[in-house]
């Protein structure tokens, strides 16, 4: 069957024209790209590239029509690879948010490469990272790469590192604020550390829980930062001062994923049934 994705109209709930398949058994990330324009479509997170079944595909965000197809083979000639038991390679592929930038890499192989997929042209190359997990920010200016539990930042252009390593080995979880500016990560002891970045050094703002932390998120404006905390709770603090947001968001089952509303005021959780969550005033 493979990974379906389905547009919706936010105002009545209707689905916008028919659904976008991505046409093979794993999965596949869909998102919109930085204009709104369009929607786009590639494999998540690590896959092996296959010639003809990895692609890259653009549906119209107003019709869900869709508007083109590429193959990953043909886009990224340096990861030109047949999947099958002799020659069995893994590649990290993520696509920018303006949907015309793919970071792609071997697993077990130093470097990583920036192609442009209009011009087919690799425009940058990260020399020195090793890539186990990597991601665009909002803007498109900087790529997170992380290696075991040490993350480093890169200029998303050109494949310079702009940061020393942080982390200390210890980051499970990480994601970008809304303006690409700041950054949340979770480590292994429970800590959620708040960056900040200047000129290369990355300066963290440490916060404690007594729990697993996992699934961090910022709300739209950057004001806000929310996490699961174990199975059932769902926590907040201040992104600019670390405060801790009260009340904890406690549930009776366990809490699969957790978002703010545009406005930040509410808490959408999904546990077994979908539950929205009202926040008191001025929270």
């Amino acid at each position: 069957m493979g990974t379906i994705g389905r547009l919706w109209r936010g105002d009545n709930g209707h689905p916008v024209g028919d659904a976008m398949s991505g046409g093979r058994e794993n999965d596949i990330d869909f998102r919109f790209q930085l204009d709104g324009r369009a929607i786009v479509a590639s494999p998540s997170g690590v896959d092996c590239v296959a010639p003809t079944r990895d692609v890259l595909q653009r549906w119209d965000s107003r019709t869900a029509s869709k508007l083109s197809v590429s193959s990953l083979d043909s886009l990224l000639p340096a990861r030109s690879q047949k999947c099958d038991l002799e020659s069995f390679v893994y590649a990290s592929v993520e696509v920018s948010p303006d949907g015309n930038r793919v970071l792609s890499s071997r697993s077990g192989q130093t470097g990583a490469e920036i192609w442009d997929l209009r011009t087919k042209a690799r425009v940058g190359m990260l020399h020195d990272a090793r890539v186990s997990h990597a991601f665009f920010s909002p803007d498109g200016t900087s790529i997170y790469v992380q290696n075991g539990g040490t993350a480093r930042l890169w200029n998303g252009s050109t494949g310079e590192a702009t940061t020393e390593p942080f982390g200390n080995g210890r980051i499970v979880d990480a994601v970008f604020s809304p303006d690409s500016r700041s950054l949340v990560t979770i480590s292994t002891d429970s800590t959620l550390t708040i960056w900040q970045f200047n000129g290369g050094l990355a300066s963290g703002r440490e916060i404690r829980a007594t729990e697993g932390l996992h699934d961090p998120l910022f709300s739209q404006d950057g004001q806000r930062i929310l996490a699961i905390a174990g199975t059932r709770d769902v926590l907040r603090w201040d992104a600019a001062t670390g405060r801790s947001l009260e009340p904890r968001l406690r549930h009776e089952r366990k809490v699969r994923v957790a978002s703010f509303s545009p406005d930040g005021r509410r808490v959408l959780t999904i546990t077994i049934a979908d539950s929205l969550v009202p926040l008191p005033p001025g929270r």
